[in-house]
Formats: structure tokens, C-alpha cells, sequence
């Protein structure tokens, strides 16, 4: 069943709903004061009028034919009526009459009785002809309408105030309303953590219970998070030192097998890189002050570093110059995309800097097979392994480069080449 179309937004429902609440009230307004109003009004009016017409007909019938000009002539010359002899009105061309201007000429219909003739309106000035018998003679007079038999304008304009008023008051509401759930939007979008909101003792009760919940979610996630930070130190604390323990009694050992002890650093190295992972991970990237840096100088450094290490990657792309960021979580995000690269691809590797409108890109691509379809899009999540494709070690490399991403604004773009290889791209919004 095909639904009718309605806005979306609090702001554009409430001004439809007032509009049309307001419409159909001024439509019942006007049918009911048409009915028992101005209909009854217009009755009255028309028999009035119809009533001093015959009685300025008896009255010209009664007196001398020379008088009787005379009093015709004066009828003529006032300002309600206007008396013309002839075949028809003296002008045509009118349009129809309005409702309550045929209620009106219907009462004097009724007034004068069935033999009378009603002509409607036949000129551009609005009035309304009638043959009537001023003595002897049959007469047209026109009747000017009473201002107050003409309601439209009135009512036009009372409508249009109505529902102006009615739309300021909505406007005035839906702002009540909406600016807190905004900044509240805006709390929750934050990339460097929700601040408490302002709670208005003067606004909607609903809305400050709203904005008082969610400060007491902030609080009990900010306690979350600090708890979290905690243990984790004291996993990473608890690990690391037996580690570093076992490290030492490798070195110290007098009679060792050299490649086996060579075997255990790999291992222990590989673990202190894997707990060193999760700690970032869980300690996010907006822990990290933001700063101006230099995003060409970090890219390049990045750069280097892996080529010193013997890794075949290359820069290219134009300069992206100053930053205002998070330059510690951008590193480790991109070392982490190169890494991956180095790991899962297939050279030739390179970074790709470029600007299309208000968005950077910092791109790792190589040339390698690429990730598998259908866990494309699942990479990215944390501790994720595909049986095969572009994720292994902790799971976490991806995750972290993303995280990094969303924290200053932008995201992670993966996807698979045309021609071949693969492309993970760190997207950030351009800034001024």
C-alpha cells in the first residue's frame, strides 16, 4: 500500500501538522459561519432591501406621471441605487456571483415573487441588476453589496494570521525542542568524547530527562572507561614483567642453543608487540591532545623508516601541509596500513597522498591479491581473521587504523583494486 508522503524532521512535522490543523479549523470556521451567520444576515439584508423597492414602487404608482420622473430621478441619484429604463442592463460582461451574493438575491427573489427577473452581475463594478414595476413602467435597479455581504477578504486574512501565528508558535517550539536534541547528536557524534550538556530548568520536561540520562551515561561510561584504562595497565604490567624476566635469563643463560634462544626472542618480541596492540586499541585514540603538526613530514618519515628496514615502498602525491589533529594515533594508524601491506601484498607498495574538494587522502596500496569478497567489509572489525586475505598477527592492525580515522573525522576506505592488489585508504576531512 503506497504511503503518503510526510516529513522526516520534528521541525517539518510539526509545522504539517499545524498547517493542516489550522486549514481544516478555518474551513469548519467559515462552513458554520456561512450556515448561522452570514447566510441568515444576507436573508435579512435582501428582504430589507426587496421591501423598500416595492414600497418606492406603491408610492411612484400613486403619484402623477410628471412627480413620478421626479422621484425616479432622485432614486437614481443616491448612493445605493442605480435605475435604468430599457430593454436589458446597460452594461454586460460580469462575472457569476459569489455564494453569499446569490443568498442575497435569492432573498430578494422570495421577497418580490416570481415574477420578478434577476439578472446576475453584469458589469466590472459589481452590481447586481433587477427588473422590477416601478408604477406603470418596469425599471432594472441596481443594488450595490453591503461591504459586510463580502466576507471573503476577512476571512482570507484571518486565515493567513491564523496560520502565520500558528507557524511562529511551531517554529518557536520545534527550536524547544530540537536544539538540545542537537547538541545532544553532537555529544554523541563527538569524536573526542561526549561533554556533559547543559540541562535548561526552563525547557520541556521531556528534553531535560533526556539531557540528565544521558549525563549520567557519560559519567558511568567515563568510569567505565578510566576502570578499563586501570586493568589494562596492570594486564599489560603483569605480562610484560615476566616477559622482559625470561628475556633476561635467555641472555644470561652460559650454555644455550643459539637458535633456539634466537626462536624464544622472536616469540617474546611477538608477544609484547600483541599486548602493546591491545593497550592502544582499548585505550582509543582521543586520549591523545590534538595539535598542529606537519602531515608531510609524518607521511614521509613513515616512509623512510620502512624503507631503511629494507621494505620496497614508495611516496607519492602532492604536499598536504599543516594539520590540526591527533599525530601520534595517525602514525601508528598508518605504519599499521604499511605493515599490513608489507605482510599481505605483493610489491610494487606505495603511499599516495592526495585532495578531491574538502577531503584528504592517505592511501597504502600494493599489488598483492587482495581480500576475499565477502570478508571485505569485516576487516576492519576488531580481532577479525579471515582464513585467508590481508588480516593476521592480532587482528587489531586494521581496527586501530580505522579508529584513528573516525577520531579526527574521516573514516577507512578498503577495497580491491580493478586491474589488481589492494588499497586501504586513511580519509581525513581538509581543513582551512
Amino acid at each position: 500500500m503506497k504511503r503518503f508522503w510526510s516529513p522526516r524532521t520534528i521541525a517539518g512535522r510539526t509545522l504539517a501538522v499545524t498547517v493542516g490543523l489550522i486549514f481544516l479549523a478555518q474551513i469548519l470556521a467559515t462552513l458554520l459561519l456561512g450556515a448561522f451567520v452570514l447566510r441568515p444576515q444576507a436573508q435579512r439584508v435582501g428582504g430589507i432591501v426587496a421591501q423598500s423597492v416595492l414600497a418606492v414602487s406603491e408610492a411612484a404608482a400613486k403619484v402623477a406621471p410628471e412627480d413620478r420622473a421626479a422621484l425616479i430621478a432622485t432614486l437614481d441619484r443616491s448612493d445605493f441605487l442605480d435605475v435604468w429604463q430599457g430593454p436589458g442592463p446597460p452594461r454586460l460582461g460580469g462575472s457569476r456571483p459569489r455564494w453569499l451574493e446569490w443568498v442575497f438575491m435569492q432573498a430578494l427573489v422570495d421577497a418580490f415573487g416570481p415574477g420578478s427577473e434577476i439578472v446576475w452581475r453584469t458589469d466590472p463594478e459589481q452590481r447586481l441588476w433587477l427588473h422590477v414595476q416601478i408604477g406603470p413602467d418596469m425599471y432594472w435597479l441596481s443594488s450595490r453589496v453591503p461591504s459586510a455581504m463580502q466576507p471573503g477578504n476577512v476571512l482570507l486574512s484571518s486565515a493567513l494570521s491564523a496560520i502565520f501565528l500558528a507557524l511562529l508558535a511551531a517554529v518557536v517550539l520545534q527550536r524547544r525542542i530540537a536544539q538540545p536534541l542537537e547538541a545532544l547528536t553532537a555529544a554523541v557524534e563527538a569524536p573526542n568524547g561526549a561533554k556533559s550538556l547543559v540541562v535548561d530548568d526552563h525547557g520541556l520536561h521531556e528534553v531535560r530527562v533526556l539531557t540528565e540520562a544521558f549525563n549520567a551515561q557519560r559519567v558511568r561510561l567515563a568510569a567505565l572507561d578510566e576502570a578499563r584504562a586501570v586493568m589494562l595497565a596492570g594486564v599489560s604490567h603483569d605480562i610484560r614483567t615476566p616477559l622482559a624476566k625470561l628475556r633476561l635469563a635467555l641472555e644470561i643463560s652460559p650454555e644455550r642453543d643459539t637458535e633456539l634462544a634466537a626462536a624464544a626472542h622472536r616469540q617474546i618480541t611477538e608477544i609484547d608487540r600483541l599486548v602493546g596492540q591491545f593497550l592502544l586499541f582499548a585505550k582509543g585514540a582521543n586520549t591523545e591532545p590534538e595539535r598542529a603538526f606537519d602531515l608531510d613530514a609524518l607521511v614521509s618519515e613513515l616512509v623512510a623508516l620502512k624503507q631503511t628496514d629494507g621494505c620496497p615502498v614508495s611516496l607519492e602525491g602532492p604536499s598536504l601541509g599543516a594539520y590540526v589533529g591527533r599525530p601520534e594515533s595517525l602514525r601508528r594508524a598508518l605504519a599499521n596500513l604499511i605493515e599490513n601491506a608489507s605482510k599481505h601484498g605483493k610489491p610494487p607498495m606505495r603511499v599516495i597522498t592526495s585532495q578531491h574538494g574538502s577531503q584528504l587522502s592517505i592511501a597504502v596500496t600494493d599489488a598483492g591479491d587482495g581480500a576475499p569478497g565477502e570478508a571485505l567489509t569485516r576487516l576492519a572489525t576488531p580481532f577479525f581473521r579471515p582464513d585467508s586475505g590481508r588480516s593476521g598477527g592480532s587482528g587489531l592492525g586494521l581496527a586501530i587504523a580505522a579508529q584513528a580515522a573516525e577520531v579526527h573525522g574521516g573514516k577507512l576506505r578498503l577495497r580491491n583494486l580493478e586491474s589488481k592488489g589492494f588499497e586501504a585508504a586513511i580519509l581525513l576531512p581538509a581543513q582551512a
